[in-house]
């Protein structure tokens, strides 16, 4: 770029300097409670939270400096309004969860994952510096930064429409980045009320006929069960119908669609003063790449380590079962080949479908991993 974005003036426009010392000032409020209450998640209880600020901070800083007759004319407002219903929709769906409540003779408030990595960490840990290390660093800067940074393509817009004198204006391709924010929240409503239903169904399960082992010290065959059922995944203890036939987690599919669809209001500006590339190509790489793309990014990059860590969790949890499903339904994309082989065979009227306890798998028990050799199509 022939300007640099980062020049003394931005520090005191469009509200980044705000935003900033809001995002300083949640990373201080979350290091300390996790030090006073020994409880790693309340950044969780913050994530639905900040980037609304966040937001409403940038549209205020443009309100400022913008005299619109109306606010429905206003792209921040229009973004502020997108972001608030995301984290309205999250922290409701949290809440019913009981993410929010706070017990301190009570170890199940915390967020499961961090327990597992915790204990990970103490194994070559016994002073317990590096998990304090890992708490500093990546739960509390890292993250609470990464909520700061996937709301600033908001404030480069702003920046970039401001310089060429069109602050706040809504152009032809925002349509396109609203719609794909609605595909994302729609998917992740549909996903969490989904496997919310089923944690509801499962507990009243287990409350009728006992809780189950599934763990994959079991190496029962009798262990796995049809999937596409209700009762079955009640049996198994996981959800593999609805939209979980397809993906194994297209809730986390939802979230990264809404931010990269935040990421994608950026796209539709070109900063001023920068060299048009000859190239159609490159014009649309120069609009893609830009600064603010980093939020998204990163956010693409959390999601990839938290899932793979999700399933080592599950299969730890389910053990063969959940290994199976693992084969038959991708971790975020569909498994497209997967249910083109499954189609093909039903079409052929294969005995691929397999019934309860006669599931044809090889498994590999060396070491207690689990590893489905040779795997049926399982329905």
């Amino acid at each position: 770029m022939s300007s640099s974005l980062l020049d003394d003036t931005i520090y005191d426009t469009d509200g980044l300097a705000d935003a900033l010392q809001a995002c300083f000032a949640f990373f201080l409020f979350v290091y300390l409670l996790n030090l006073i209450t020994d409880e790693y998640s309340w950044v969780d209880r913050f994530w639905s939270i900040t980037p609304v600020i966040y937001s409403w901070i940038y549209t205020a800083a443009v309100s400022r400096s913008d005299n619109r007759s109306s606010p429905f004319q206003s792209l921040n407002v229009f973004i502020s309004l997108l972001i608030t219903t995301w984290g309205l929709r999250l922290s409701y769906n949290f809440c019913r969860k009981g993410g929010y409540h706070y017990d301190r003779s009570n170890a199940s408030t915390e967020d499961y994952r961090w327990k597992f990595v915790r204990g990970i960490i103490s194994e070559h840990d016994c002073n317990s510096i590096l998990w304090q290390l890992f708490n500093l660093l990546f739960i509390c800067l890292y993250q609470n930064f990464l909520l700061w940074v996937i709301v600033l393509p908001q404030w480069y817009r702003n920046h970039i429409d401001g310089k060429a004198g069109n602050y706040d204006s809504i152009r032809d391709g925002d349509y396109i980045s609203a719609f794909l924010f609605v595909v994302g929240l729609l998917l992740e409503t549909i996903a969490d009320e989904q496997q919310w239903r089923f944690q509801c169904e499962k507990s009243k399960y287990k409350a009728q006929h006992g809780a189950k082992d599934s763990s994959n010290n079991n190496d029962d065959v009798d262990q796995y069960h049809p999937y596409h059922s209700t009762k079955s995944d009640l049996e198994n203890g996981f959800l593999t119908h609805g939209l979980f036939a397809y993906s194994r987690h297209p809730n986390f599919v939802g979230e990264q669609i809404i931010w990269i669809a935040i990421w994608s209001f950026s796209w539709w500006v070109l900063p001023v003063g920068d060299t048009m590339p000859s190239n159609e190509w490159m014009s649309v790489f120069s609009r893609i790449c830009n600064p603010s793309s980093i939020g998204a990014l990163l956010l693409l990059l959390l999601f990839q380590g938290s899932t793979r860590l999700t399933e080592q969790i599950s299969v730890d949890r389910y053990g063969k079962a959940y290994v199976a499903y693992q084969q038959r339904v991708g971790m975020l994309l569909p498994n497209i080949l997967g249910m083109l082989r499954r189609f093909i065979d039903r079409r052929r009227g294969s005995s691929g479908t397999l019934e309860h306890g006669n599931q044809e798998s090889i498994v590999d028990k060396k070491k207690g991993n689990y590893r489905v050799l040779k795997y049926g199509s399982i329905e």
